[in-house]
């Protein structure tokens, strides 16, 4: 991977056809860097890669917005929180037993963890 290849310091790193493993850096593109002013030399730098494996990322759980209308399981039996969920606009599906609410209410009655898959 060739950083910044049309700088002109740069291009005298690598192998003209960005093939190579070096990415090179004039240092005066850093400020207060990459110039000795005692011996009136400015100075380059190059990175090398010795090693290069594939990478895939841990899949991510996707965030909710709050205004998003999730799926919660609440029992019969929790007459109290039924009625809350009720009060905040939820919306009771008898076919699939859930109470239909927006992910913020759900944070707010502290339900998060009765949230049904999709």
């Amino acid at each position: 991977m060739i950083r910044n290849r049309d700088t002109r310091g740069v291009q005298a790193c690598t192998d003209g056809g960005g093939s190579a493993r070096v990415t090179g850096r004039a240092r005066g593109q850093r400020p207060g860097g990459g110039v000795d002013a005692q011996l009136g030399r400015r100075l380059k730098t190059v990175e090398l890669i010795v090693d290069s494996k594939p990478w895939h990322p841990l899949a991510r759980r996707p965030r909710r917005r709050d205004d998003a209308i999730v799926a919660v399981r609440i029992a019969f039996h929790e007459t109290e929180l039924r009625e809350r969920a009720r009060r905040l606009g939820g919306v009771w599906r008898p076919a699939q037993k859930l109470w239909e609410i927006t992910w913020r209410d759900v944070r707010r009655l502290g339900i998060a963890d009765r949230v049904a898959d999709a």
